[in-house]
């Protein structure tokens, strides 16, 4: 289970989208119960092209990072995005890329 509070601003008559969330985490596996957050950020260049990044973490584990861009193939409707990551000060090496597509119509309805 799980719950969070996110919170997003606009800046800049939305050029700087700041997002933002804290929560908690019943890991099942093991039984412990952590706390969760995230801070993010969207810049749009312009009508087709956004950057983006985010860290994000929990009470336990050592946080990630993720940046990418994002491409509006119809804005306002459809996107493309791509990111890489990885987990801060790991003695491994995390990494991963991520592909998306994303459909925001005005209304589903």
């Amino acid at each position: 289970q799980y719950a969070y509070i996110p919170l997003s601003m606009s800046f800049a008559d939305d050029q700087i989208v700041l997002h933002m969330n804290a929560g908690w985490l019943h890991d099942r596996a093991t039984g412990k119960h952590l706390a969760t957050w995230g801070i993010g950020t969207e810049l749009n260049v312009n009508s087709r092209w956004t950057l983006i990044g985010e860290s994000f973490g929990n009470s336990v584990d050592n946080p990630y990072w993720q940046a990418g861009v994002r491409y509006s193939l119809i804005p306002g409707l459809l996107q493309l995005d791509g990111t890489a990551g990885r987990q801060f000060n790991y003695a491994t090496d995390q990494r991963w890329l991520s592909f998306g597509v994303r459909y925001t119509p005005a209304s589903l309805f």
